[in-house]
């Protein structure tokens, strides 16, 4: 299939909402019945459900914010295999985790979700970024 723009907007569209999908505040309902919005620094993200709700959600809420952002890329590189598609599927995975819409545009930081745009685009740089990011992380807090 060519990737016309039709295509790409579309594919750009099903990113978004691929990075939508808010897993911070679903794992924080499902096991707690909280709002991870009101907890912590109140981001939803999974450094917060990390120190919030416990480290195993937070490591599954991350592990999953990685997928989307691998899924996305993925799904352009199978279904049109354009580095052009690929590139704006992550940036809009990416977009819909930082600003959902169905959360007035106040989403996550987009790291998780950025690591795994990463890993599906240039594995060989992912593995060496994704522990220095850690590494930022676990002396950030």
């Amino acid at each position: 299939m060519p990737a016309n723009g039709i295509v790409l907007l579309i594919f750009g569209l099903v990113s978004y909402l691929i990075g939508g999908l808010p897993t911070a505040y679903i794992a924080a309902r499902k096991l707690n019945g909280l709002d991870i919005r009101r907890l912590g620094d109140r981001n939803p993200g999974a450094a917060n459900v990390y120190r919030s709700i416990g480290p195993a959600a937070g490591v599954a809420v991350a592990a999953i914010d990685i997928a989307k952002g691998s899924v996305a890329v993925l799904l352009a590189r199978v279904l049109v295999d354009s580095t052009v598609s690929e590139m704006i599927c992550g940036v809009a995975v990416i977009a819909g985790h930082s600003w959902p819409v169905h959360f007035q545009l106040k989403g996550g930081r987009g790291a998780a979700t950025a690591v795994g745009v990463l890993i599906a685009m240039m594995p060989a740089l992912a593995i060496p970024l994704s522990l220095l990011a850690g590494v930022v992380l676990y002396l950030t807090k």
